[in-house]
């Protein structure tokens, strides 16, 4: 994503100019599928987790559920 950034007082703005999406190849695709449960969707950015399961409740360190 390219964005232009501008400020107006104590605001901050951003101003998205564009993105793009590039498809993954489909050896790669199962390899994405092989790490998720049966039936678990994924949507996933770079450097983002692909799946996170816990257990024990809300991952406090992304903040309250």
């Amino acid at each position: 994503m390219a964005a232009e950034f501008s400020t107006e007082g104590d605001t901050l703005w951003l101003r998205p100019l564009g993105h793009r999406g590039l498809d993954y190849d489909e050896g790669l695709r199962a390899e994405i599928a092989a790490l998720l449960p049966p039936a678990a969707d994924a949507v996933v950015s770079p450097g983002q987790r692909v799946f996170h399961w816990i257990a024990s409740g809300p991952d406090q360190r992304c903040g309250p559920a």
